[in-house]
């Protein structure tokens, strides 16, 4: 076992990890620290939650498009431009004054995390040993956790120590290490150009319409639990919500690395299955009852059932995309996760006033059932291990 594990470890897996690693902890340290820090420059909630939300808006239109650009220029050229649009808007939020300037600030930097999350996951799914894809990508997603861990802290901290120069003083430091580790890597040698016309973007994505879709389906009740689950907890006289989350983000660590390394053994459709089973379980047990005990055991469940289920599915899209074209099919993937947590959220949001918090939870439920059929009989590319059950 471990040598099964250190064979991952060859010198691009760990500058990817770190790589990011950094990106997301500099994505999160802006995300939950920005909003403060226009707040105390006279910004009300509804002009901070317009501008900001641009940056996930662009990130979500603009993944395909940059995802062909790492097949068709190597994922290296994308992954250094994504860490540079981190880096150079950041001296614009010196300008709070102006909302035009932040909002160009945040949609560069919305490119920038679209341009450097998706060339980064398709060059991972390359680095490490094919016959571990599922576990390596698994190791991949906790390193890269790990940014969740301290970016918000550590913004929060410099924001509160220093003010907003010292906030941006910190976020140009974690985005000066994305681009070192960029510069560092040295990829695979990529046929050029690789990519698809989008003529025939058509043909392309046909094979990989019912996972993305799928993928829309899971990610529906993720904005639930975000957006609704505290207030839901908080009506069930449970006084710390907290508790959830908390119980989610460490059975999420382990879950990555062991489900993946199952998907590799096992069948990738298969395992996608029981995480599936797990997800809904989970929303069903939330739509019977968030009272504490029901609340711990649904964090549980969570952890290992959402914490796990990406890593299969990237590593399920892998198997079924020739590795050069894997940036657009992880382009997909991005922006199927992302409009099915938006989408949640807002259609959760409106019936919320007609079924309850009981009803969206049980709606979450079935919705993420949907996507089992969705899986069934996936095919791999020519040359990729069998994913069919």
């Amino acid at each position: 076992m471990i040598g099964t594990i250190t064979g991952i470890f060859n010198r691009n897996f760990v500058l990817l990890s770190a790589y990011g690693m950094l990106a997301l902890a500099l994505s999160l340290m802006l995300v939950t620290n920005l909003p403060l820090y226009l707040e105390e420059a006279g910004w009300d909630s509804r002009a901070i939650g317009t501008i900001l939300g641009s940056y996930f808006l662009t990130s979500l239109i603009v993944r395909p498009f940059v995802g062909r650009e790492a097949d068709r220029r190597g994922r290296k050229v994308i992954m250094l431009a994504g860490g540079v649009l981190l880096f150079l808007p950041l001296p614009l939020y010196l300008v709070p004054d102006s909302s035009a300037i932040i909002l160009v600030a945040r949609i560069l930097q919305g490119i920038g995390w679209a341009m450097a999350t998706t060339a980064a996951a398709a060059l991972a799914s390359e680095v490490v040993p094919q016959d571990r894809v599922g576990m390596g990508l698994g190791i991949f997603g906790v390193l890269n956790s790990l940014g969740f861990t301290f970016g918000p802290a550590l913004g929060s901290y410099l924001l509160n120590a220093f003010g907003g120069e010292g906030l941006l003083l910190g976020a140009a430091g974690l985005a000066g290490g994305v681009v070192v580790c960029s510069l560092l890597l040295s990829p695979p040698t990529q046929r050029a150009p690789a990519a698809i016309r989008w003529a025939d973007a058509a043909r392309f994505v046909r094979p990989l319409a019912r996972p993305l879709a799928a993928t829309l389906f899971i990610c529906f009740g993720y904005g639930a639990c975000q957006t609704f689950l505290p207030l839901y907890a908080r009506a069930s006289d449970v006084t710390n919500p907290g508790v959830f989350f908390t119980v989610f983000s460490i059975l999420s660590f382990g879950s990555r690395p062991v489900m993946g390394r199952i998907s590799d053994v096992w069948g990738r459709v298969w395992t996608a299955w029981l995480l599936i089973v797990i997800i809904a379980s989970t929303f069903g047990l939330l739509a019977y009852s968030a009272s504490f005990p029901f609340l711990v055991t649904a964090g549980v469940m969570y952890g290992v059932g959402h914490g796990a289920i990406f890593t299969v599915l990237m590593a399920l899209l892998a198997d079924m995309t020739k590795r050069e074209d894997r940036g657009l099919t992880y382009g997909l993937f991005g922006s199927a996760i992302d409009l099915g947590i938006t989408s949640g959220t807002f259609v959760l949001g409106l019936t919320t006033g007609v079924i309850g918090y009981t009803g969206d939870f049980a709606l979450a439920a079935i919705l993420a059932l949907v996507a089992i059929p969705l899986l069934y009989r996936t095919r791999p590319a020519s040359g990729s291990q069998s994913v069919t059950p």
